[in-house]
């Protein structure tokens, strides 16, 4: 089964949320029930980028890239559409808005 990165954009301050799941429909579903503490606050949320990954640890590794200082500031730049988010090796990405 494939695993996504996944990355979200709050409705309500603008912020961006990244994260890996399954099945990213159900945990956007989750998320914007507020089943999820961290981010039951800020809700609203937008699905704004998705790559799928072969493996967990491939989606766990893209994410953690996401969270550096150079992943942060693509990541920014993409979902306010100054430019695409240069897909990583062998992932199948696609952005949406």
């Amino acid at each position: 089964m494939p695993y996504y990165f996944y990355v979200l954009r709050s409705k309500k301050d603008g912020d961006l949320y990244k994260g890996v799941a399954e099945d990213v429909e159900r945990r956007l579903a989750q998320h914007n029930a507020g089943k999820t503490r961290s981010l039951k606050h800020r809700t609203p949320l937008v699905l704004v980028h998705v790559e799928e990954y072969a493996t967990r640890e491939e989606a766990l590794a893209r994410e953690q890239w996401s969270k550096t200082p150079a992943g942060g500031k693509e990541l920014r730049n993409a979902s306010n559409g100054r430019k695409h988010l240069p897909a990583a090796r062998n992932s199948a990405s696609w952005s949406r808005r």
